[in-house]
């Protein structure tokens, strides 16, 4: 199950342009910094704040998809006890009234799921954005000419970790917003783009969210008609 949001950032060097008198430098003299982005996901508040609304949300929707199925296992396991002594018209209006509910509860979990996804791609969007200037800034304040994700490099001496740097000019530039705002609306090529896409699955092939059924469950939805 999902329980963290997926950090999708920096994977490769970020290149930052070189100031007025260091332009034409030659690669060997450029100076190189490191950040460590699961430490500034974790210190980033405006993210961690985003990141448990989303994660609150998707528990409510998860809630819900469980009460509705509980409704379903009941409706089927009522059909059940009365299978033997029902009258056949019977049996069929409650088979279509389990369909029903059934179907209902499968476009709820895509259309829930679908929302969530593009929440957290929106999210991941505008976190991106952010870190990305501010690692820009602080790279070009300490003199660094290229900026590499921290666990990339086998060795970095310590002055060259700019974390700590980025991690507060983060927290001091981009403060948390209230919950109404907290999640930024997805850009509209990218809505468009995750649309054409279809499906409810999760960034990254992580498991849907919220959970449509318990293992087994589609099995059970449709006893045998006698």
């Amino acid at each position: 199950m999902w329980k963290v949001l997926a950090w999708v950032l920096v994977a490769a060097a970020v290149v930052v342009p070189a100031p007025a008198s260091a332009q034409g430098t030659s690669s060997a003299g450029q100076r190189i910094g490191v950040v460590d982005m699961t430490q500034v996901a974790q210190a980033y508040r405006r993210y961690q704040e985003a990141a448990k609304i989303l994660e609150a949300r998707r528990t409510a929707h998860q809630e819900e998809v469980n009460r509705h199925e509980e409704e379903v296992v009941s409706l089927i396991e009522d059909l059940d006890r009365i299978r033997a002594t029902a009258a056949p018209e019977e049996i069929q209006r409650r088979r279509r009234g389990i369909e029903d509910k059934d179907r209902d509860l499968a476009d709820f979990v895509e259309r829930t799921n679908r929302k969530l996804r593009d929440d957290l791609l929106a999210l991941q969007i505008r976190t991106r954005e952010e870190v990305e200037s501010v690692v820009g800034e602080v790279a070009q304040a300490a003199g660094a000419t290229v900026v590499l994700e921290r666990n990339f490099a086998l060795y970095a001496a310590p002055d060259l970790d700019l974390t700590q740097r980025v991690s507060d000019r983060l927290n001091e530039r981009y403060r948390p917003l209230p919950p109404d705002q907290a999640i930024p609306p997805l850009p509209r090529n990218m809505a468009e783009e995750a649309a054409a896409e279809g499906g409810g699955e999760a960034p990254g092939g992580a498991a849907a969210w919220p959970a449509p059924r318990r293992e087994g469950f589609r099995s059970r939805i449709l006893p045998p008609a006698r």
